[in-house]
């Protein structure tokens, strides 16, 4: 008889996804949201120096009156869209992937296509910004970025947000929080929005419905 000493003992079976560690996940998301956050630090910057400008051409109309390109209107809606789309939202996406990283015990996934897709979406916002300037501002109110800039704003956020879900949906923390209800709604409710309202009102424009009384 083999005694219970010298019997073969089955090791536990090593999962082929285990939990990362703190420092981990870290490294993990440090890449992809320094651009985030180092471009929207940058972009804030830069927005409220045109907003500076257009204050002051508000009060003094004639400030810089014989450049085109920093008339009232550019510089305004050149301040909103380097606010929301080069500061508010890189700002938010960077903080959304550290919460879905750490909630979920798992490293970012692919974090070279989130740098990838944040380089994208900077380049766009310039591209945005500086066709504003230009003068070819589409008109609709925070959705000034003319068409080929929105193309090149929307193709970063995809590559974004799509490895956020990937890294959702591979977490090793199976509870779900609040949070990660709010972040998941989040990365579908801005693509969907900004895609609509831009078909809608420049590939696609609508007429509005006139009602007969």
């Amino acid at each position: 008889m083999t005694s219970p000493s010298t019997q073969p003992t089955a090791s536990a079976p090593i999962p082929a996804n285990p939990t990362a560690t703190v420092s981990e996940i870290d490294f993990s998301c440090r890449l992809p949201l320094l651009v985030l956050f180092i471009s929207a630090a940058k972009w804030l910057i830069i927005g409220w120096v045109f907003e500076l400008i257009a204050s002051i051409k508000f009060h003094s109309p004639g400030f810089l009156a014989d450049s085109a390109w920093l008339t009232y209107g550019r510089v305004h809606a050149a301040f909103n869209n380097s606010l929301i789309y080069g500061f508010c939202i890189q700002a938010g996406l960077g903080v959304a992937f550290w919460l879905l990283a750490q909630l979920g015990a798992r490293r970012l996934a692919h974090r070279w296509l989130v740098t990838i897709g944040a380089i994208l979406w900077n380049l766009g916002v310039t591209v945005g910004v500086i066709g504003i300037l230009l003068g070819d501002s589409t008109g609709f109110e925070n959705l000034e970025m003319p068409g080929y800039a929105a193309i090149l704003v929307f193709i970063g956020y995809l590559l974004m947000a799509l490895w956020g879900v990937v890294t959702f949906h591979q977490r090793r923390e199976r509870r779900l929080f609040v949070s990660h209800w709010l972040l998941f709604t989040a990365l579908f409710w801005f693509p969907w929005i900004y895609s609509s309202a831009n078909l809608l009102l420049l590939a696609f424009p609508l007429r509005g419905v006139v009602v007969l009384g």
